[in-house]
């Protein structure tokens, strides 16, 4: 848009896009630099799991970087340098592929040189690995992205749900050892205690937000005795499930039946027209009678969704709702439940 401009000071012998284009793009030096820039981006990233290891994705890009610069003290064109420098990244096709656009005379000894060097790569990777890794990582299998990872969590998850702390606590120092982020293993902390503790004991959720949370601002590898304490609390907590089944109940009730308007006393009776309306009117005030049960039906038609479980504290819930039932069908003048 801005070369089509009428007179446009953009472009023209001297002209800015000229100008970047002679520099850039007619010798195809930006499209090389943004390839070099997404490979550190996409090499990078799963390194910096695991700190100890960044030396190993750290030296394709340097290798880059310093093939290219050595390329240029000996006195090669810029082209040449950059054909050269992507022997660096030990990357044998590629070279060859920039060589042949780049300096197309020199494609023979590059080709050789690549492969030359890729050849010793199994040589001299082992002895690398095994002088940044301890003897019991080298047994660990663990790929963050795919099915030990999800094999590993699948298992941490069903042993805390299993009330297994043992089990537990084995494969949550298998994903640490492994470089999990404990972010990741937090969040699941905080779904196991929603879902499968609930309400059995309500202690389980701010603890796991706070393990989170303490996660974020203190890293590891302290954070491991964060994990550890919120793993361990929720294994050996009660198990209650009812918050997941009462959701659930409640969507498959949306589904099963046309929705439920909301009962006038319930409606909001802020503003004129909700007061002509009726809204509001007949509303009991819950604080006004005992137990604040006052007898009032909060749906048009009601319904049985919430069925607390007798573990732990929701033994106590399920006892109080009780009560509070009876309550409610003495005051509506109905016969007790379940009578």
């Amino acid at each position: 848009l801005l070369a089509n401009l009428p007179l446009s000071p953009l472009v023209g012998e001297h002209g800015m896009l000229s100008v970047l284009y002679e520099m850039g793009v007619g010798n195809e030096m930006f499209p090389l630099l943004i390839f070099i820039g997404i490979g550190a981006l996409t090499d990078f990233g799963p390194l910096l799991e695991n700190p100890r290891m960044v030396l190993l994705g750290a030296a394709g890009q340097f290798g880059i970087f310093l093939a290219l610069l050595m390329a240029l003290a000996l006195g090669f064109s810029r082209e040449e340098a950059a054909s050269i420098g992507i022997i660096g990244a030990i990357d044998g096709p590629t070279s060859i592929y920039v060589s042949g656009i780049l300096a197309p005379h020199l494609l023979g000894p590059i080709t050789v040189a690549a492969y030359s060097y890729m050849s010793l790569v199994p040589i001299i990777l082992p002895p690398i690995m095994k002088a940044l890794t301890t003897a019991r990582e080298r047994r660990i299998r663990y790929d963050a992205d795919e099915d030990e990872h999800y094999d590993t969590i699948s298992a941490f998850i069903k042993s805390c749900r299993g009330s297994d702390p043992d089990a537990a606590m084995y494969w949550l120092a298998k994903m640490l050892a492994g470089g999990e982020d404990p972010r990741f293993i937090a969040r699941r902390l905080v779904i196991l205690a929603s879902e499968d503790v609930g309400l059995a004991d309500p202690q389980a959720l701010p603890l796991t937000v706070a393990a989170h949370h303490a996660c974020d601002f203190i890293g590891l590898p302290e954070a491991e005795l964060t994990l550890a304490h919120a793993t361990l609390y929720i294994a050996s907590a009660p198990k209650s499930n009812s918050a997941t089944l009462a959701l659930a109940a409640a969507h498959q009730a949306l589904k099963d039946a046309p929705v439920q308007s909301v009962p006038l006393p319930m409606r909001d009776k802020s503003g004129q027209a909700s007061k002509r309306a009726g809204h509001g009117v007949g509303y009991r005030y819950s604080h006004d009678y005992p137990e604040a049960i006052s007898g009032q039906d909060y749906l048009e038609r009601p319904l049985k969704l919430y069925e607390p479980k007798s573990a732990g504290w929701e033994a106590r819930i399920a006892e109080r709702l009780a009560r509070w039932r009876a309550l409610k069908d003495e005051l509506q003048g109905r016969p007790a439940s379940g009578a």
